[in-house]
């Protein structure tokens, strides 16, 4: 499915781009514009990845496959990448000085962070981004299960079950705003006027049983393309609801749409009407060669740009003297540590990712000369 391989990379220059505003590199009236319409962006592209990924493990399993098997495919697929980003960040917080929590470091290690009720810290520790890491590797641990109950549902009763889901998704913020009770502090988010609760964001935000409804919601939709049940939608009129659905939520408050999967709506008419133009062999602008290459480098893109943006973000101002650039040169910092990250980000894929994918994802057989040899699989499943 290359069109849903390539808007991965979308996703994450969502994320990135979100990311790009935060550290400040673009000042004045554009950069307050620039943060006004990614604000949303960070939130949108993480919510599209989880979508997708419930999606494409769904569409791709196999009867014949175990649950062994396919934790073990998981794990050497998102774990490496996590390892070496998080001894990069280990070396640059050694080199800023900071001291490095033990606590939050060893959470983050064993992808246990975003479990600590209220506390940003632990979520956030030494590779931010990889708390959304940690949520996944929880959606893997529960999908075999979820996909035996899922496939139970009768093929006339999905789209009640994805009604039921919508219905249960936009109650989360209700339920954290009226039901999580919190400390008076709060935090500030770029694009927003008031600060939340720190308890409240982490339960709408970063807590894994609230982020698993965007993983099935992904799971629900690509059983309904499956079964041919999803009306006929071409790219465009998908893309219009995303957009429509993204610009909704800059207006809105981030309770109501932006968190706990409720964006996500928005963005499965464009993941189901993406599948079924490859499933008809008419592809879309995102299965071109280039946008696959870039979709198989957007896992280790999305786990090294926001180190590097903030890395990057503060030699330049150590260099300068200054946070505050023209445009132009922020745009051309912008550019540069684009094309840097990209390139770390290659690298990251060519060097880890895909040398455990391909070592490590099958179990190995003995073969004539008492040594082993992996048994044969189908490469492209499992980059997924």
């Amino acid at each position: 499915m290359d069109s849903l391989t390539g808007m991965r990379f979308a996703a994450a220059l969502m994320v990135f781009a979100f990311h790009f505003t935060l550290f400040s590199y673009l000042s004045g009236g554009v950069g307050k514009v620039t943060e006004f319409v990614f604000a949303k962006g960070g939130t949108a592209g993480v919510s599209f990845f989880f979508i997708l990924s419930g999606f494409v493990l769904t569409w791709s399993a196999r009867e014949a496959d175990t649950a062994l098997r396919f934790w073990r495919r998981r794990l050497v697929k998102i774990y490496p990448n996590h390892v070496a980003t998080f001894l990069f960040a280990a070396l640059i917080i050694t080199m800023s000085g900071t001291a490095i929590a033990a606590g939050p470091a060893v959470a983050n290690l064993f992808l246990i962070q975003p479990w600590f009720p209220g506390k940003l810290g632990y979520a956030t520790s030494m590779n931010p981004l990889s708390w959304s890491i940690a949520c996944e590797a929880f959606f893997y641990l529960l999908f075999p299960f979820l996909l035996r109950a899922l496939r139970r549902i009768p093929e006339a009763r999905l789209w009640p079950a994805a009604g039921l889901l919508a219905v249960v998704t936009t109650s989360v913020p209700f339920i954290s705003y009226f039901l999580v009770s919190d400390a008076p502090s709060t935090v500030t988010l770029p694009g927003q006027p008031e600060g939340l609760p720190p308890t409240q964001l982490w339960f709408v935000y970063f807590f894994p049983l609230a982020r698993l409804l965007d993983f099935v919601l992904g799971m629900l939709a690509a059983r309904i393309v499956i079964a041919h049940r999803w009306p006929r939608t071409g790219m465009l009129p998908a893309a219009g609801i995303f957009l429509a659905g993204y610009a909704a939520a800059l207006f809105t408050p981030f309770y109501l749409i932006t968190v706990s999967g409720v964006i996500g709506f928005f963005c499965v008419p464009l993941i189901a009407a993406a599948s079924q133009a490859d499933r008809a062999g008419r592809g879309t602008v995102f299965s071109g060669r280039r946008w696959v290459w870039l979709g198989e480098t957007s896992f280790a893109f999305y786990m090294v740009h926001g180190l590097l943006l903030a890395f990057g973000w503060g030699i330049s101002v150590e260099i300068s003297g200054t946070e505050d650039w023209p445009v132009g040169v922020g745009l051309l910092l912008g550019a540069v540590m684009f094309t840097v990250i990209l390139l770390a980000a290659r690298g990251l894929y060519r060097s880890v990712e895909r040398p455990f994918v391909r070592r490590f994802s099958s179990p190995r057989r003995p073969n004539a000369a008492g040594g082993a040899e992996p048994v044969a699989v189908d490469q492209r499943k499992l980059a997924n």
